[in-house]
């Protein structure tokens, strides 16, 4: 899985907000007691907030060098309205929210509805800016008080309503605010205040720093800030969508794919150069670019900065005039993200152009039929859907589909918040915070060695399990039985995230015939043959390869499972594939050589050279289960 934060990106295998903590804390004592109304008078009395009680609206302007990219911020707000514009030196975007919508218009001009986790997040994103424009609202009068172990800070913890909690430092000197500390996608947000003014006759700081966990810190600079009395209706008026951006004829033939590692892979032109593989991922919030491919295509990076990936973070940037070709199809002049994949390229051993995220996937209903290995691409205003498979709802968070599912095990049932990605080649991964807050190793674990990327311990996506097995997952109608599970070990990245329970993955999904239906925002499972099939057990050789080279035909070993029948046969860490019985490594992929390996009772010789010298090591294929300890 990839998670991508564009103003963010999960790959394989993303999202969300963990709630702001209060380190070095403390409570106050019955000598120091102080109600949060009492700081909230001296908060709004050291701001002279009096003086601007009468204004119902404020129109902000700033500037701000977020991603690394300079851009001016237009803000309008008044008690339940908002709207924000950003134009950067390359891209722009709009956001609205009132209090029955809250919609996005995105550096493509798509228009994107935001609910759910993302929209709480964004409440609170918003309740923040207000509260340092006009001041601290009553409301607040209920919050939390307690004060950091120096006794400098008091800190006010408050919920908004329809957010999450955000926490505030008030200075006990000046009784300004410090600091805020608010929920992040899968870390949190602090916003220190600075260089402050007067403004309309309210004292307001001009200058912000934003450090979020694992990304750059940004500045925010204001340039102006005007009060008013009243505001037009149209300023808040929904964002209107840019010109269309995708071409599909009606007659589009439909799209041959390779399962690779189990990741769906297509092949597509981009900017009309040679057709390369794409991964399809629903775990990507938007397209990217392979880094290392970048001028094959005609594209540069007008930015650099840091997003998540499955298990740790990976720098990024941005480029724009990206036109995706399929036959009977064109995405045409896109803004993409940036990433270096030659450790995925590695991984899978086949050249990549980048990852077909949200930004792809949204224009289109997606029909994916795996057993004939066929992606066709509907027109979402004219398709509808006359079956009868299981529908199961989704909610987007930056782009991200997921599902409240239950995960039961040990007769006992779970609620999980899933992400149903399509770039996860398990079944599924569930994340390290509720793997222990579930007691998933004691109830589900069935082999506690801990399963490493070898050789890709750096990469994005690495990711750190053991193995387990759960009774069920239910999400909806759709049911699957007795499955095979990876518990995260991660103590960074996505799958260390406290927002959200894990990934569900190509190993479930590929047992259907599938529709992404975003417009709709549903997946709809039809069951083949092989949906009631027992999943079986996961069982290994015990080597590990990766493939390099500028062709990808050079298969080194990285690891050799002790024990397996791969060390028995006297394999070692280092060796080089030369060829499998007559056929040299540059006529076979390392997916081929995988396949040869995973046969039990198959009889191949491997040519490997080992220090300079060449060797020939006969095989009967047997497997050795990493299920169980």
């Amino acid at each position: 899985m990839l998670r991508m934060t564009r103003c963010t990106i999960a790959l394989l295998s993303f999202l969300l907000f963990i709630a702001p903590a209060s380190p070095l804390v403390s409570q106050t004592t019955p000598q120091e007691a102080i109600t949060a109304q009492q700081i909230l008078t001296r908060w709004r009395h050291a701001i002279h907030a009096r003086s601007a009680a009468s204004s119902k609206a404020a129109v902000v302007m700033s500037s701000s060098n977020e991603d690394g990219v300079p851009g001016n911020i237009e803000e309008w707000m008044t008690e339940s309205e908002y709207r924000r514009s950003i134009k950067r030196n390359f891209d722009e975007s709009e956001l609205v929210v009132t209090q029955q919508s809250a919609l996005r218009r995105d550096w493509n001009g798509w228009i994107r509805d935001i609910k759910g986790q993302e929209l709480r997040r964004l409440r609170t994103a918003i309740f923040e800016s207000e509260v340092i424009v006009f001041g601290p609202p009553q409301v607040m009068s209920s919050a939390e008080v307690s004060q950091t172990e120096d006794r400098k800070f008091y800190l006010l913890r408050f919920t908004p309503p329809g957010g999450s909690p955000i926490t505030w430092y008030i200075d006990r000197k000046t009784w300004l605010p410090s600091k805020s500390v608010r929920p992040g996608e899968d870390s949190e947000i602090t916003t220190t205040y600075e260089d402050w003014r007067v403004a309309g006759a309210i004292l307001t700081p001009y200058r912000g720093l934003v450090s979020e966990t694992e990304k750059p810190d940004y500045r925010w600079e204001r340039t102006n800030l005007q009060f008013r009395n009243s505001v037009q209706k149209e300023v808040f008026a929904a964002p209107k969508p840019g010109p269309s951006d995708v071409h599909l004829e009606p007659n589009a033939p439909p799209i041959p794919f390779t399962l690779e590692s189990n990741h769906i892979v297509v092949k597509l032109s981009l900017n009309s150069r040679e057709p390369i593989g794409f991964i399809l991922d629903t775990g990507a919030d938007q397209n990217v670019i392979n880094q290392a491919r970048l001028r094959d295509f005609g594209l540069k990076t007008y930015a650099e900065t840091t997003t998540t990936g499955g298990g740790s973070s990976a720098e990024y940037g941005y480029a724009q005039g990206a036109t995706f070709i399929l036959p009977g199809l064109e995405l045409r002049n896109q803004h993409v993200a940036v990433l270096e994949q030659t450790g995925l390229e590695r991984a899978l051993g086949i050249p990549l152009g980048g990852i077909l995220g949200y930004d792809f996937i949204s224009r289109f209903v997606v029909e994916i039929d795996y057993k004939k290995k066929l992606i066709t691409l509907h027109d979402p205003k004219t398709w509808a859907y006359s079956g009868n498979g299981a529908v199961v709802p989704v909610t987007f968070d930056m782009g991200i589909p997921f599902v409240d599912g239950v995960i039961s095990v040990a007769k006992r049932d779970i609620p999980a918040y899933l992400v149903l990605d399509f770039g996860a080649q398990e079944t599924m991964t569930l994340t390290s915070p509720f793997v222990k807050a579930n007691d998933l190793l004691k109830l589900a674990q069935t082999n506690a060695s801990v399963n490493r990327p070898v050789g890709l311990e750096n990469q994005f996506f690495a990711q750190n399990n053991v193995r387990g097995r759960v009774d069920q997952l239910t999400l909806g109608r759709l049911k699957a039985h007795s499955i095979p599970v990876n518990l995260s070990m991660n103590v960074k990245g996505a799958y260390a995230s406290t927002t959200f329970a894990g990934t569900v993955g190509e190993t479930i999904f590929s047992r259907y015939h599938v529709f992404l239906d975003y417009a709709r925002n549903r997946v709809i499972f039809e069951p083949t043959a092989e949906a009631t099939t027992p999943f079986l057990e996961r069982q290994t050789y015990g080597l590990t390869v990766l493939a390099s080279g500028v062709d990808l035909h050079t298969y080194t070993v990285v690891s050799v499972r002790p024990g397996s029948p791969a060390e028995k046969d006297g394999f070692k860490k280092g060796d080089i594939v030369l060829g499998i019985d007559k056929k040299p490594a540059t006529q076979f992929t390392l997916g081929e050589l995988r396949e040869c390996l995973a046969r039990v009772g198959d009889h191949h010789e491997l040519r490997i050279t080992r220090g300079g010298k060449e060797l020939a090591i006969p095989i009967e294929v047997r497997l050795v289960s990493i299920e169980r300890n």
